[in-house]
């Protein structure tokens, strides 16, 4: 007899009968603590505390290719296959180091990843970018490029009428570890992310031109701008779906803080944090110095920190870091104290 099945009387043979059945599931559990036998699916907390699995758990059929629209060279597949453990993927809902700040779902781990040598490395995969472009790791066989990237890259190449150069775009977890200075959960690995630069273009332009196209964050450096749409949706077999109610977006993990010290005649500004940075390479810093109720110009300077020999007065001071993070602060520059 199905004892989950079976109708009781009164309650109080409802609670031995409630008892018996606990005490079995429970003895059936032979998993050790903390060991379970499948990956954790980090939940969040229903109203009345039951969880919530915040991927659509809908059947879909298995591919085992993925086929890109017509970007102007011609609809084309490429081979799909599991990324191995090799290439070290992390669930972010897990780890210590995720930043709190950070919408976890756009960096779950691909379900799938491109098998590369599926797709000719010369091939142009839209009018005007060919397959190799979006690869820097010859020795890894897998990849992604998402078709929100390469669409969005394609009109903003036929929007400026100008060659756009990728410096980088994917790299598995493991070796975006070996390069100094990138992210650790940098959106290379998610196949959604480039650096950019185009002849006759200035960085900051393009950075405009990338957000116009939909980027959902921008970073400028020196030698090249980094554009990502982390915040598109994701399309399977590719990567989990998410369902409806999930939020969308990243707080600033980074907000600068100015300092300002006194050394002799002079005045000092600096960043008391650290800068955050999508990539290795030069952040660019753009500083402005304006003394108030005055009618001289603010002063630019684009170096990590500036140095100015100051008059008596209220100055406002406003550094802008890689583009996309901004403060200011105002100081009271008294000369006799």
């Amino acid at each position: 007899m199905n004892p989950v099945a079976t109708h009781f009387s009164n309650k109080a043979t409802k609670s031995i009968a409630l008892l018996i059945l606990l005490s079995g599931l429970i003895a059936c559990d032979t998993r050790a603590p903390g060991n379970p036998t499948t990956p954790h699916i980090p939940t969040d907390q229903g109203s009345q505390g039951d969880p919530i699995d915040p991927i659509d758990r809908t059947p879909v059929d298995e591919k085992d290719e993925y086929c890109y629209a017509n970007n102007g060279a011609g609809a084309f597949c490429v081979k799909l296959k599991e990324p191995p453990s090799s290439y070290g993927y992390l669930l972010p809902t897990i780890e210590n180091n995720f930043p709190s700040q950070r919408d976890a779902g756009p960096y779950y781990p691909p379900l799938n990843l491109m098998i590369k040598n599926s797709v000719p490395s010369d091939q142009y995969i839209s009018k005007n970018f060919q397959w190799k472009e979006f690869f820097t790791a010859d020795h890894e066989d897998l990849g992604m490029v998402q078709p929100i990237l390469l669409e969005s890259l394609q009109e903003m190449r036929s929007h400026i009428d100008r060659a756009i150069l990728i410096n980088s775009s994917y790299r598995s977890p493991a070796y975006n570890s070996t390069i100094s200075g990138s992210a650790q959960w940098s959106r290379h690995m998610y196949g959604d992310a480039v650096d950019i630069k185009a002849p006759g273009v200035a960085l900051e332009d393009l950075a405009k031109i990338c957000e116009q196209f939909g980027a959902s964050y921008t970073q400028l450096y020196v030698a090249h701008v980094h554009c990502d749409w982390r915040n598109s949706p994701k399309e399977p077999p590719l990567f989990p779906v998410f369902k409806s109610d999930q939020k969308s977006g990243d707080l600033p993990v980074f907000v600068p803080k100015i300092s300002l010290q006194k050394s002799g005649k002079f005045l000092i500004a600096s960043l008391e944090n650290e800068p955050f940075k999508e990539d290795s390479g030069e952040l660019v810093y753009k500083w402005s110095v304006k003394k108030m109720n005055s009618q001289q110009k603010a002063k630019s300077y684009n170096t990590s920190s500036i140095k100015w020999k100051p008059q008596a007065g209220i100055y406002l001071v406003e550094v802008t870091v890689g583009g996309s993070e901004s403060a200011q602060i105002k100081y009271h520059f008294d000369p006799n104290n």
